[in-house]
C-alpha cells in the first residue's frame, strides 16, 4: 500500500511539474523604417504570426545588441494582453557575418597588427 501511495504521489508531482510548461513561440521581424540621428537611430521593425491560447513567450530574433530596453515599444492587435516586455542576449547562437562585413573585418585586424 505505501508503495502505491508514493507512486501515485510521484506521478502527479511530475504531472503538476509539466503541466505548468510556458510555450516560446519565435518570430523574425522585418525593418520598416529607420531614422538616423547624431546620436543614435529610430528604427521600426514588424512582425505577424499566430501565438496560441494560453500564457506564451514570444522571441524576436535579430535584433541589435545595442538596442536600448527602455527604448522598446511593442503593442499588437487581438484579444490579448501584453504583461511584459524584456530584452534578452542570446549568447549561445552564433551570428553569421557577410562577406563585406568580414572583408572589412579582416582589414581592421590587419591594420591593428601592423
Amino acid at each position: 500500500m505505501k508503495k502505491l501511495t508514493l507512486l501515485f504521489t510521484l506521478h502527479l508531482v511530475a504531472f503538476f511539474a509539466f503541466s505548468q510548461e510556458i510555450k516560446e513561440t519565435t518570430f523574425k521581424s522585418q525593418i520598416k523604417e529607420v531614422t538616423v540621428f547624431l546620436t543614435g537611430a529610430q528604427v521600426f521593425e514588424s512582425s505577424s504570426g499566430q501565438v496560441s491560447a494560453g500564457e506564451s513567450f514570444i522571441l524576436i530574433k535579430g535584433l541589435s545588441p545595442y538596442l536600448d530596453e527602455k527604448s522598446i515599444q511593442v503593442k499588437g492587435t487581438g484579444d490579448f494582453i501584453i504583461q511584459a516586455v524584456n530584452k534578452r542576449l542570446d549568447y549561445l547562437s552564433e551570428q553569421k557575418n557577410g562577406e563585406k562585413l568580414q572583408a572589412l573585418q579582416d582589414s581592421i585586424d590587419v591594420i591593428q597588427r601592423n
